[in-house]
């Protein structure tokens, strides 16, 4: 009887042993591990990032003038416009030809790092603002905390400067099947409902770019974008259009 007491006892310890060994050694690696990072951080510490940054804190905004601000796809758009206006020597850039556009456009940017550096954006209150921003949030954050951080971003740009026109222009769509990733069209088309949503209810005008540049199954024309991202050419000249109806 004793030495079966003794057995199970024997037994009970070693696996409470073996259960304290393993709760240690995830304790030992949970301490060890990389910390969490903040993929916001990680954008704004690239080097190309600081410096289009440190770049537009040495020429801010100037009063009265218009700025188009968001990530790499905002950047581009001016970007190539120049480059078109540049190569065709004529005048089929408007935008480019007005002087008092800013292209505020960073690669890698979110809302978050949009709301950081606000300051040099609106410090002079700019007559008009465009903004697009989100794509990069999409595979980071859930919808209701991209809309959440849209609205920080309006509402210190409306109390900072009150009378500057808020354009908000829709997120564009992807096309999986060039990024060969994820779909997320889904989560963009729920962004651009709380983005009008958003604009209805402030007095801010909503500019629908997605439906212009959808292909017949809702996908980001696969023509026109190098990576299933990022457009180009004819996507452009449509986008173009529609914010042509308010610069002039």
């Amino acid at each position: 009887m004793n030495r079966k007491i003794f057995l199970g006892s024997l037994f009970i310890n070693v696996v409470l042993g073996v259960f304290f060994i393993v709760h240690l050694a995830k304790k030992v690696n949970a301490s060890h591990a990389e910390p969490k990072k903040d993929p916001n951080k990680i954008a704004m510490n690239v080097p190309a990032y600081l410096d289009r940054s440190n770049e537009f804190k040495s020429f801010p905004v100037a009063k009265d003038e218009i700025v188009f601000l968001g990530d790499s796809i905002t950047q581009s758009f001016i970007q190539e416009e120049t480059q078109i206006a540049l190569e065709s020597n004529n005048n089929w850039s408007s935008l480019v030809k007005n002087s008092q556009i800013k292209n505020r456009g960073i690669g890698g940017d979110t809302t978050l790092g949009v709301l950081n550096r606000l300051d040099e954006v609106i410090r002079d209150r700019p007559s008009k603002l465009f903004l697009m921003i989100g794509t990069n949030d999409i595979g980071l954050r859930s919808v209701p905390v991209i809309v959440a951080n849209y609205k920080k971003i309006l509402c210190e740009i409306k109390g900072r400067s009150p009378n500057t026109k808020i354009y908000i222009e829709s997120v564009l769509p992807m096309n999986p099947d060039v990024t060969h990733g994820e779909d997320d069209n889904g989560k963009i088309n729920q962004l651009n409902k709380g983005l009008q949503v958003i604009a209805l209810s402030g007095n801010m005008t909503y500019i629908d770019l997605h439906s212009k540049v959808v292909d017949k199954n809702g996908l980001l024309d696969a023509r026109f974008t190098w990576d299933g991202v990022h457009p180009f050419g004819e996507i452009f000249s449509r986008w173009k259009s529609e914010v042509d109806k308010y610069i002039f």
